[in-house]
């Protein structure tokens, strides 16, 4: 097995290439190889290029970075047989990991090196594929600020969300757009927000789908009509604590289902946000792909 440390240096508050090879160093007799982004999308072609070339080398590659640098990753590995990934998240937001416990579990690398595959779904979207999650609505504008002010201060970093919330309750709380789960409506043609999910997580702390299983073929889908904004705040914290979906304040305002193929129909030009990138488009269909990546977990 040869083990690709694929380092994005924009990731997180600084650049985390010294400390990873530093840690690597510390490892004995391991095959391995670092390879440093350079832009968006260098990842997946890398990736991609490597694997098509050694068709007889088995590859983990280790995505170092956030949950963009786990979607570069996914993207490259997807449809080789002789791929695998892990993650060794420090990126800001590392919500893929917390399906399996969380960040600190994946940040021992002698553990992840001697880690076990487990088979993970895929949510796949025209051309693109997701490992976490699809969502938009308020969540678009939410991440959209997120992206400008992650490297602020105070309100950058882990406040970057909480930041993009505040904007969300002036300009994203009415949205257009006909979402479809296997053909049935899941809403009148207006919503808040709604998020298609494998993982549990987004925007760093918020338990979006508590239910979640990540190998069973579908894809959960849980939508906010049009909520008053005197009601977001308490929304917002049964949302964060994932008890949302249980609370029988909060079912007036949720639509929640599992399914395999999810459609969406807007009137105009949406993003939508793929694992934390935003994709803009008018028609989108979702499909969850079961048990699609080898995805390696650390060793308990």
């Amino acid at each position: 097995m040869k083990h690709v440390f694929i380092i994005n240096p924009a990731a997180g508050k600084a650049d985390s290439t010294d400390m990873i090879v530093h840690q690597l160093l510390k490892i004995e007799d391991l095959d391995y190889q670092v390879y440093v982004t350079r832009v968006p999308g260098d990842a997946t072609e890398y990736i991609k290029t490597t694997c098509s070339e050694n068709p007889d080398v088995q590859y983990r590659f280790y995505a170092c970075g956030g949950d963009g640098t786990i979607n570069e990753v996914a993207n490259g590995v997807i449809g080789f047989s002789n791929a695998q990934m892990t993650a060794y998240p420090v990126g800001s937001g590392n919500d893929y990991v917390k399906y399996f416990g969380g960040k600190d579990r994946f940040m021992d690398l002698t553990k992840l090196v001697d880690g076990e595959e487990v088979m993970v779904d895929v949510l796949k979207v025209g051309d693109r594929y997701a490992l976490n999650a699809v969502h938009f609505g308020f969540d678009t504008v939410v991440l959209k600020t997120m992206i400008d002010v992650k490297r602020k201060p105070v309100i950058g970093g882990k406040n970057a969300y909480y930041t993009g919330v505040i904007k969300g309750l002036f300009s994203g709380l009415n949205n257009k757009c006909l979402i479809k789960a296997d053909g049935k409506p899941v809403n009148d043609g207006s919503y808040m927000l709604c998020t298609v999910c494998n993982g549990t997580h987004v925007g760093g702390s918020f338990n979006c789908a508590p239910r979640s299983l990540i190998d069973d073929g579908l894809a959960e889908v849980c939508c906010f009509s049009v909520v008053p904004r005197l009601k977001i705040p308490f929304l917002i914290g049964k949302y964060m604590k994932g008890t949302h979906l249980d609370d029988e304040k909060c079912q007036k305002y949720i639509t929640y289902t599992r399914a395999r193929v999810v459609e969406l129909e807007a009137p105009e030009v949406m993003e939508i946000s793929v694992d934390g990138e935003l994709v803009a488009g008018q028609h989108f269909v979702i499909e969850d792909l079961e048990k699609a990546i080898r995805f390696v977990i650390p060793k308990q």
